[in-house]
């Protein structure tokens, strides 16, 4: 028997077995057979129990395909968990970001209004002081005044114009 890739071609019988690689120096035009030992190959075989095998091996590779399978699934099912707290942390890392500019932009505001309100009560304060001194001023300069002019025309006699 003659096996060439997966087809096996029945071939001539011989004591004689010879193995040649395909790779090498192979001519386009030619096909190298691959010869086996036919005792190599069991003759005397039971079907049941080849198929009991193959059945065997088939179950065996069917459970290492389906651990494979859930082990990716769990790697997959981990990275996308993965991802799902890096977005949560990240969003909640934008919101207190967030939050904390609103805060400052509140106490912000809050100190120009105070600054404002101190302002206007400083302005207010400085017009109530120039008011009393101007009053105070111009009482004193007219006091002064009718005072002084009083005294000259009354010889230093008091009057009741100036108030005393």
């Amino acid at each position: 028997m003659v096996i060439v890739g997966s087809i096996k071609i029945p071939f001539f019988q011989s004591n004689h077995t010879s193995t040649m690689p395909s790779s090498q120096n192979i001519d386009a035009r030619t096909v190298t057979p691959t010869i086996v030992n036919p005792e190599s190959v069991p003759v005397d075989s039971d079907p049941e129990e080849d198929l009991e095998e193959i059945q065997h091996e088939v179950a065996a590779e069917q459970a290492r395909i389906e651990e494979a399978m859930r082990a990716k699934l769990a790697a997959a099912h981990e990275r996308i968990e993965k991802k799902h707290r890096e977005r949560k942390a990240e969003e909640a890392q934008k919101a207190e970001e967030a939050w904390k500019a609103e805060e400052e932009e509140e106490w912000k505001r809050k100190e120009e209004e105070e600054w404002v309100a101190k302002e206007k009560a400083m302005e207010g304060s400085r017009r109530q002081q120039l008011k009393v001194s101007c009053y105070r001023s111009c009482f004193l300069v007219r006091t002064d005044f009718s005072f002084a002019d009083v005294e000259t025309k009354t010889g230093g006699k008091e009057s009741l114009v100036g108030g005393h």
